[in-house]
């Protein structure tokens, strides 16, 4: 029996099973989901350096003394990748155990003077008083259902000024394939060669964590049985749909893909056990792989036809709360 095919479309309101199931799962595989998607930091500085820096500069131009506030914060890297002198970082989130955990990265890197960090709690947002620059989002929004997005927004033009600079990152996707056939891109091309050989090179050589590995091969596999995109909840955003319905409450001054293919490309680097040997990784292929990944989000015809549901890529829009008079 096939499985079923991935939703595409965003319920208004999650049916309750969906969310016990979405709780479920993260209290079960957030430790492993964190070593996958948050990568090691020199893995991480290299394959993100790009969008990560525009989200500093977004932020930091015309402040002597920048404030965000990170919603949805989770272990606190996002916001740990961007901030130090100059730019402050108010992270909050709904697990404690992540805060905690926020707060210990914070203090391994030596950035507790530009971080703090808060536990919400019932649906409420302590931090967004001390919202004196802007908001960042990364990868939050779309582990919401239709009703809960419309309750953050509604939020947030209760709690913070119209005017606030706003940074989203989200996965999205285009509803429907372009028409005709299209060869695939020479950075496409040298990529998948690239991670090809170097994955027949690590399991030569015996370099990576293969524990982790299956594990999260078999974390996808269940959830491609299920019919989830990863947890059972979340749902990357219709790319058309979403712009129209994010227009409503910010001001989108900037929108653009940020990545395409390189957190998965990474994978396997990103399990190296030597640090040291993953560091040269890092500063080789990584490098090489993100500069690749760069010039396809550049590339229009590529980007259109690849983040075609049920594939996605990661799109940042920048902008300012409107007011909601």
């Amino acid at each position: 029996m096939s499985a079923p095919a991935k939703s595409v479309e965003r319920p208004y309101r999650a049916a309750p099973e969906i969310a016990r199931l979405e709780q479920q799962w993260w209290d079960e595989n957030a430790p492993l989901v964190a070593k996958v998607w948050e990568l090691h930091d020199e893995v991480s500085r290299v394959a993100r350096w790009r969008y990560l820096q525009r989200a500093r500069h977004f932020f930091a131009t015309g402040h002597d003394d920048a404030h965000v506030v990170e919603l949805g914060c989770g272990s606190g890297w996002v916001g740990q990748s961007i901030c130090g002198r100059g730019l402050r970082i108010t992270g909050t989130d709904f697990s404690a155990s992540q805060i905690a955990l926020a707060r210990e990265n914070a203090a391994r890197r030596g950035l507790g003077a530009f971080t703090h960090y808060q536990v919400a709690t019932s649906g409420v947002w302590p931090s967004l008083d001390r919202a004196g620059t802007g908001i960042l989002i990364h990868a939050f929004l779309h582990h919401l259902d239709g009703a809960e997005l419309d309750a953050f927004f509604d939020m947030l033009h209760r709690n913070v000024a119209p005017g606030t600079q706003i940074w989203i990152y989200e996965p999205a996707f285009h509803p429907d394939p372009p028409a005709g056939p299209a060869a695939d891109p020479f950075a496409y091309r040298a990529a998948t060669t690239i991670v090809a050989h170097m994955s027949k090179l690590y399991r030569r050589l015996d370099l990576i964590d293969t524990d982790t590995r299956d594990r999260f091969a078999a974390l996808f596999a269940r959830a491609n049985d299920a019919g989830w995109h990863l947890s059972p909840k979340e749902v990357p955003f219709q790319l058309e749909a979403f712009d129209r319905e994010l227009a409503r409450h910010v001001a989108v001054t900037q929108s653009y893909w940020a990545t395409a293919l390189v957190i998965g490309w990474v994978f396997e680097t990103n399990l190296i056990r030597s640090s040291v040997l993953r560091l040269l990784a890092a500063q080789t292929v990584v490098r090489l792989l993100a500069q690749l990944d760069g010039r396809l989000v550049r590339d229009d015809a590529f980007m259109r036809r690849n983040c075609t549901a049920p594939n996605y890529g990661f799109r940042v829009w920048e902008g300012s709360l409107r007011d909601a008079r």
